[in-house]
């Protein structure tokens, strides 16, 4: 429910015509994103490097792209209790999350994508036509 609260606030925000930038691994708002003329997604590339504190350092921002979490990867590498670990996969594999790892929800906006890419590809093969 976090993610269509989420998605309600952001309606309510382009409403009143704000600019607006927001991060999440929720599939809700990646969905609205897509679906929203006003709205596009952008994703970081995975860490290209780790600092010295450890903390990752992402790549360049690709608009037209959606990312995954990395949450699950992240908390191993600093450690997490791997019991804890287990249980959240679990968790992942019995509400049927899409957030990481593919699913359904994944798979269907990685679809939409491609399409995306495909028809940006298409118009822009159209106007250097006819220039």
């Amino acid at each position: 429910s976090g993610g269509a609260v989420a998605a309600a606030c952001l309606e309510e925000l382009l409403r009143a015509d704000a600019s607006i930038v927001a991060t999440t691994h929720h599939d809700t708002i990646k969905r609205l994103a897509l679906l929203h003329p006003k709205l596009q997604v952008a994703a970081v590339g995975r860490p290209s490097s780790v600092a010295s504190d450890g903390v990752p350092e992402f790549g360049v921002l690709r608009y037209g792209a959606m990312g995954q979490s990395s949450a699950l990867a992240t908390a191993e590498r600093f450690g997490l209790d791997p019991k804890v670990l287990d249980r959240a996969r679990q968790i992942m594999g019995d509400a049927g999350s899409d957030s990481e790892g593919g699913g359904a929800t994944q798979r269907v906006m990685l679809e939409i994508e491609r399409s995306l890419e495909g028809a940006r590809a298409e118009e822009e093969a159209w106007g250097a036509e006819r220039a």
